[in-house]
């Protein structure tokens, strides 16, 4: 559910809550008022209820109104109806009853449409109008004096359990959005990985496969036999692109019994593409062991890249590959070549994966470049 949805949602919900409170809170006003109202004539009655259909009217649609618009005056306006409305009801009756009450649903009102310093002054607003009323009907201000305190405990009711319930309601909108950008992000990350299993793994076979078939043609008329043995191993490598390609995803869930060493995996990497011509030295420094699944493909991506890279483009006479095994609590890989390298060096989307891949882990990162001095990529991850 996106998140106009959701503001939709949530203003229906406050709205029928607001209009049922405000509804129930003026009608128990008048039955209170009107059960103990005695000295009333049929005209004074007619004139409350009246006002009280308006008051309730307005207190209604014109709340759902303003509720759904943002012109701020439109909601200033609305109080400027309603405050001198339920003040002249409350005159009416002259302090029958509980009639006092019509006057807390603008309480209420007010820290839902406003903010809350304009919240706070529109209470005490209401605080002196309510005050000022029950001067002018009782001419005494101990009356003033002695229901002031009962209304303000009532206000005071109002605004905390109000804001109380609109503090939840912003606290989960924002749960609701956290959670959407949650999922979003989600599925940018299994976008992003997926688009590094096709590069690293596909991207490496079809690779090697291109120097297959370009070694076979450029023999395929002097050695017959030699180009059909570049044939066979680039069909090999066909079929293991296709074994890559089903088990990309399920490599990272294999259990460590299910890996196979990495010493071994490098060493066909590096068969793989022998037909290249540039010799690769790998060096094992320290004892191999069994990784995690997510650092033992990291470091085997890399070693794809870093391989590949160096065969394609540094026009390197040698490459040298250093596994690191060295330190507990990590695992490296070095590979560097002595090709022409370049003064400013930018990776291209296999190495902007593969950091996103080390950064994922947590791992340590780094690419060197200088002109004629060759490439160094270094990964060092977890485990």
């Amino acid at each position: 559910m996106n998140q106009p949805e959701n503001n939709q949602r949530s203003i229906r919900q406050v709205s029928s809550s607001a209009d049922l409170a405000f509804a129930i809170v003026v009608l128990a006003a008048y039955f209170t008022t009107f059960s103990t109202f005695q000295s009333a004539n049929l005209i004074q009655i007619i004139l409350l209820a009246v006002l009280g259909v308006v008051y309730i009217l307005v207190g209604t649609y014109g709340f759902n109104y303003c509720l759904r618009s943002k012109n701020t005056s439109l909601r200033y306006l609305y109080f400027l109806i309603q405050i001198p409305l339920g003040s002249t009801i409350v005159y009416l009756t002259g302090g029958v009853g509980f009639n006092a009450m019509v006057l807390f649903p603008l309480s209420g009102h007010a820290v839902i449409l406003l903010s809350s310093r304009h919240s706070y002054y529109t209470n005490i607003t209401i605080i002196f109008i309510y005050g000022f009323v029950i001067r002018l009907y009782s001419e005494s201000f101990t009356a003033v004096w002695s229901g002031l305190p009962m209304f303000i405990a009532g206000m005071i009711f109002i605004v905390i359990f109000t804001q109380m319930a609109v503090d939840e309601e912003k606290a989960r909108k924002e749960v609701e959005r956290l959670v959407d950008e949650l999922e979003d992000l989600t599925i940018t990350r299994e976008r992003n990985r997926l688009a590094r299993e096709i590069h690293d793994g596909l991207g490496h076979y079809l690779t090697a496969i291109l120097m297959q078939i370009q070694a076979a043609r450029a023999v395929m008329l002097r050695s017959p036999e030699k180009a059909e043995l570049s044939m066979e191993k680039a069909q090999a490598l066909a079929q293991d692109a296709l074994t890559e390609v089903r088990q990309s995803v399920g490599t990272l869930r294999s259990t460590n019994e299910q890996i196979q060493p990495l010493p071994e995996l490098i060493e066909k990497l590096i068969h793989d593409g022998a037909e290249s011509g540039i010799p690769v030295h790998l060096t094992v420094l320290g004892t191999p062991r069994v990784l995690a699944p997510a650092s033992h493909l990291t470091i085997y991506r890399a070693a794809q890249e870093g391989i590949n890279n160096a065969r394609k483009h540094s026009r390197a006479s040698e490459i040298w590959v250093d596994l690191d095994f060295r330190e507990i609590s990590t695992t490296g890989i070095c590979i560097r070549d002595n090709g022409m390298g370049a003064e400013d060096f930018n990776g291209g989307f296999g190495l902007i994966g593969l950091e996103e891949r080390v950064r994922l882990l947590n791992g340590y990162f780094d690419i060197s470049s200088n002109k004629n001095e060759g490439v160094q990529l270094e990964v060092r991850v977890p485990g």
